[in-house]
């Protein structure tokens, strides 16, 4: 019970993040030399309206700010600038299970938390945005649900 309830205190998550490995990922740099670079090579681990999180071999620091593009079924979203919260190092990669999923252990290189930029203040706020990601974490809810009950 007491673990229970430290473990509570620390979740900073205002809503569960779904698994989102079917969902591909292109972020890019936001800023004056973003033209220059390269886009960025990142595995979406887990999603919800709010954020994500994902796996790059690049390194990156907390509030570094990204613009990401998703693609999947039924989603084409561009243009959806989020900032890096936080980072973990990975270490060896270990062999999954199933190919197509994605987890932590699994891939080596860095962890990020990302907070997507148009609900972190009244003045960046969007409803398209919002109605986008909303539509986006209804998709994965409705996968995960379909999934938990199979593995019980």
């Amino acid at each position: 019970m007491r673990d229970c309830i430290f473990q509570r205190h620390f979740e900073r998550r205002i809503k569960t993040r779904h698994k989102a490995p079917f969902l591909t990922v292109t972020a890019n740099f936001v800023g004056l030399f973003s033209r220059s670079r390269q886009p960025l090579k990142v595995k979406c681990i887990d999603f919800n309206r709010y954020g994500m999180a994902i796996l790059s071999d690049q390194r990156l620091k907390p509030g570094d700010k990204l613009e990401f593009s998703f693609r999947g079924r039924y989603i084409t979203e561009d243009g959806i600038q989020g900032t890096v919260t936080s980072v973990a190092e990975l270490q060896a990669p270990c062999q999954s299970s199933h190919p197509r999923q994605i987890s932590a252990e699994s891939l080596s290189g860095y962890r990020y938390g990302i907070r997507f930029t148009y609900c972190q203040s009244p003045k960046e706020y969007s409803r398209d945005v919002d109605n986008a990601m909303s539509r986006i974490e209804g998709l994965f809810g409705q996968i995960s649900q379909q999934i938990q009950p199979q593995a019980s």
